[in-house]
Formats: C-alpha cells, sequence, structure tokens
C-alpha cells in the first residue's frame, strides 16, 4: 500500500458516510500510513552488513548471509569473524575479529555525496572510499575523531591500552584529539593517539592494505599489523 491508495481509502469513506467526521478521517489516515510505513515507505537501510566469516552480529543478532544496514546499528565481529559494511556510493569496510562499531549513521541526502559517521568502540577495520566528494567520519573511545576523505585506510582501537591508530594509503585523512585541531595524515605513515595525548606520526608503515588485511584475518586480530610495525616499522 502506497500514499495515493491511502489517500483514495479516506476520499472514499469520506464519500460514501457525510457524517465522517474530520477527526476519524485524520485518524483513520494515522492508522494507514503507519500501516505501509509512513511517508517516506517505511524503514530506509543505508547499505548491508555481509558475514565474510563467523561471528557477525548486528545488534546482537547473528548475521547470516547480507542484512540491510539502518541508523544507528552495532556491529561486533567474535570467534574469527570477519565482515563487510557496504554503504554503496563508493564506501566499503571490511571489519575483522574482535571488533565492534556503534552509533553507524549516513547523513547523506539523496544525490548529494556521501556523509558517514560512526564509532569504533574496539578493534579494527580497512576502508576504501573512492566517491568524489564522500566524507566518512569515525570516533574511538580515546576521544580521537579521524576525517577521511579517501581512499585505502585502516583504523585500529587498542581497548587494553586505550590507543588509536591510524593510516592511508592514498588519499586524504586526518585527525584530531585533546584540542589538538585536525592534522593531515601523511601516506605510508602509522599516527597514534594515546590517552589524554594528540596525535602524532609513530612509525612508517611496514605492510600493504593486503598485507594488514591478511595479517588481521590470520592471527584473529587487527592489532596485530600493529605489533608488527612495532617490530619492523621505522
Amino acid at each position: 500500500m502506497n500514499l495515493r491508495s491511502v489517500l483514495s481509502e479516506v476520499e472514499g469513506l469520506s464519500a460514501c458516510y457525510p457524517f465522517f467526521k474530520t477527526t476519524w478521517v485524520c485518524l483513520l489516515l494515522a492508522v494507514l500510513l503507519a500501516a505501509c510505513g509512513g511517508l517516506s515507505g517505511g524503514d530506509q537501510s543505508i547499505g548491508t552488513i555481509s558475514r565474510v566469516s563467523d561471528v557477525v552480529q548486528q545488534n546482537q543478532a547473528q548475521v547470516q548471509d547480507t542484512n540491510p544496514l539502518q541508523q544507528d546499528d552495532t556491529i561486533r565481529l567474535v570467534q574469527g569473524g570477519e565482515g563487510l559494511l557496504d554503504f554503496g556510493g563508493g564506501l566499503l569496510l571490511r571489519l575483522f575479529n574482535d571488533s565492534q562499531v556503534g552509533g553507524v549513521r549516513s547523513d547523506s541526502a539523496q544525490g548529494s555525496a556521501l556523509l558517514v559517521r560512526l564509532r569504533l568502540e574496539f578493534g579494527g577495520f580497512t576502508g576504501q572510499l573512492t566517491q568524489p566528494g564522500g566524507q566518512v567520519v569515525f570516533e574511538t573511545p580515546n576521544g580521537a575523531t579521524i576525517n577521511v576523505a579517501g581512499t585505502d585506510f585502516f583504523l585500529v582501537y587498542n581497548q587494553a591500552g586505550g590507543e588509536t591508530y591510524c593510516g592511508n594509503w592514498g588519499g586524504q585523512m586526518w585527525v584530531e584529539a585533546n584540542g589538538s585541531g585536525r592534522l593531515p595524515v601523511t601516506q605510508g605513515l602509522i599516527y597514534r593517539v594515546e590517552t589524554g595525548g594528540q596525535p602524532a606520526p609513530w612509525l612508517r608503515m611496514p605492510w600493504s592494505l593486503e598485507q594488514f588485511e591478511q595479517l588481521s584475518r590470520s592471527t584473529g586480530t587487527p592489532l596485530a599489523p600493529i605489533e608488527v610495525a612495532l617490530r619492523f616499522g621505522s
């Protein structure tokens, strides 16, 4: 049922029953609109969440294949889980085991550039943003905010140490925390934000995007590439 059919129902009742009061028409209209999902046609997904390997949870329910992604969803990966968040429009996030993101939102108006926001609670992911003019804003629990305008990047939050790590292989990225202002991220460098501190370059990346993902997958944690960088980065 759509809005046109709802209005037709109301007009028909009004014609058949002249005594049909306006208040009852409005009440019926509200009920019918609720039944058909309102003026917007029901809940609108902002993308999809796909399970690559077990276990991927969406709002504590296990994802079997591919589900619609909704505003303010929480996604968690456990027991070797790997998942893909696809926002369409050229944004793809690959989440790895022992990770959780929440407050997922897309504020993009139809026909406008992509604008996605989410909070990384722990763990990490890689991402690819290829839409011209698109933007992603990430937050982490230690007060860091990361803005991305493309193209290949990663973000990791070490919950135990309260540290944020980010970097990009191409495109534009900025990080800020605790009054630092926006600091441009130099391609090929890992930037670190410690609890209560400000962002600073840390080490040079010793791995490619594909190697970062393979390390995260084979070890079961996106913290592994950070540990490798600590040992072999410069």
